[in-house]
């Protein structure tokens, strides 16, 4: 995990785009909620985390609702601890909409963290990983610093084997990365775009750089990827 896995600010284009959250509950351990932006190609950014020890399952709800408004996002869906139903259960009764987790799957750990390592190559036709974090230089309330800690603290025990990810073979906090496990075992999508997104973004980035935009274009924006190259819009 390095540099180039943390940005220092926000990506302009994660704010129009689909948003879920994943939490780790524990009490002594760490409770963590992560706030996930889904891009184009599969992109996903962390955009900030509440990581809150001591904390009641009703408190942790409560703290997690209370970031995605500071946050101002609405997320299409909450991902709870599949370990404990507890949070899900709460969070329903809240009005928010939980995922309805695949135990087995979100239990299986080898899958889980190779998605994560998958997500973290740098992906040759974006030139970055597919999966990056915010960092608290962008400003409150975003940023993961806890996360980012975790995933460079992390380590396998002495004589653990490359395939072996049970809790019993790693060291080290693994709180945020278990949430962000069971986020990236959703398979998340972005949303569905419409063709006057691109063209939109189009004029815009034109606008950003003072040229004259001759036609007019009505209607308004749905979901949100990132920008695209003027030679990547549709023709015709």
């Amino acid at each position: 995990f390095g540099n180039h896995h943390i940005l220092h600010t926000v990506p302009d284009w994660a704010q129009g785009a689909r948003h879920f959250v994943s939490c780790d509950y524990g009490f002594a351990d760490a409770a963590v909620a992560l706030f996930w932006a889904v891009g184009a190609r599969e992109t996903f950014v962390l955009l900030g985390e509440v990581y809150e020890r001591n904390c009641t399952a009703t408190d942790f709800v409560a703290r997690t609702h209370k970031r995605t408004k500071q946050l101002g996002l609405r997320p299409d869906y909450y991902v709870g601890d599949p370990k404990q139903p507890q949070v899900a259960w709460l969070m329903r009764d809240r009005g928010l909409h939980v995922w309805d987790v695949d135990k087995r799957a979100m239990s299986d750990r080898a899958a889980g963290f190779t998605a994560i390592v998958d997500a973290l190559a740098v992906e040759p036709v974006l030139g970055h990983p597919r999966l990056q974090v915010v960092s608290e230089q962008a400003g409150a309330p975003f940023g993961c610093p806890n996360l980012i800690r975790e995933f460079r603290t992390l380590r396998r025990k002495v004589g653990g084997t490359a395939l072996e990810w049970s809790t019993g073979a790693v060291v080290g906090d693994d709180h945020a990365v278990d949430a962000t496990r069971y986020g990236i075992m959703t398979r998340p999508r972005p949303k569905a775009m419409q063709p006057a997104d691109d063209m939109q973004r189009y004029l815009a980035s034109l606008r950003r750089r003072g040229r004259s935009v001759p036609i007019p274009l009505t209607g308004r924006l749905v979901g949100g990827t990132p920008q695209m190259n003027a030679k990547e819009l549709p023709h015709g």
